[in-house]
């Protein structure tokens, strides 16, 4: 087997620094972020198609691109995350934390939700339609946040991790698309997966039809589990088929 890869792109041939982050965008376009700028790459064609300025002042430690638009994405910028489109090339939108933001994830489904990871440690919920303060902060965290990332099957569910190598699973389900978890007291001990209050996917309708009588409570937001890694959190990855599994990655090994 040939281990040469079939496709090969250096940004750094172009813009004379390292890539930071990668990720698809729309199939065939591959965007890409160094220091303080983004660039788009046409996978098809295999040449720089767009470049666009994320920062002036700071290093841009990350971008990620809009699930439900494919024509904007998100940049840190120091205490700020711009939201850029990509048909003028400027920001449309912006959200100013209360610390540096290290990274950030855009809830799959609710458009107008997007998750921040402070300096501070905080997990940050903003809704860009009303930026001057989160909708919902969770503090866990005592070392800055390195990667946070939703569930892409149930958005109740995020996961976080620092620069000390701690992970974090949390339930937010007071602002998801689902805010109403609940479950009878019979079951309060193994409810759904892992005693999350979900149910699996496809399973909503078997769940309705057999509603416990009894009256019901709401599953607060908190943290489910934490784990521990060498190193800080390099990456964390959802499970694309299975909901209820996630990789973290330390760089300690």
């Amino acid at each position: 087997t040939s281990s040469t890869p079939p496709l090969s792109l250096s940004a750094s041939a172009v813009t004379g620094q390292t890539p930071l982050h990668t990720c698809l965008h729309l199939g065939s376009t591959l965007l890409t972020g160094s220091t303080s700028t983004a660039h788009f790459y046409d996978l098809s064609a295999e040449t720089e198609s767009q470049t666009i300025e994320t920062s002036q002042s700071y290093s841009t430690t990350c971008l990620v691109t809009d699930p439900h638009s494919p024509t904007s994405f998100a940049a840190t910028d120091g205490r700020a995350v711009k939201i850029y489109d990509l048909r003028s090339g400027s920001p449309s939108c912006s959200v100013v934390a209360g610390s540096s933001v290290s990274c950030l994830d855009y809830n799959p489904n609710k458009p107008s939700l997007l998750l921040l990871g402070t300096s501070r440690g905080i997990c940050s919920f903003y809704d860009i339609r009303s930026p001057l303060c989160p909708v919902r902060s969770l503090n866990g965290h005592k070392f800055p946040l390195t990667s946070v990332k939703y569930n892409r099957f149930h958005d109740q569910l995020c996961v976080s991790g620092d620069e000390g190598g701690k992970v974090s699973l949390w339930r937010a389900g007071s602002v998801s698309s689902s805010p109403l978890l609940e479950i009878s007291d019979a079951e309060s001990d193994g409810a759904g997966e892992g005693g999350l209050g979900l149910s699996p996917p496809g399973d909503e309708a078997d769940t309705a039809a057999a509603a416990p009588t009894k009256p019901q409570r709401t599953l607060p937001d908190s943290r489910v589990s934490t784990a521990e890694l060498e190193g800080d959190v390099a990456g964390l990855c959802w499970s694309a088929c299975d909901a209820w599994c996630y990789l973290a990655v330390g760089r300690g090994g």
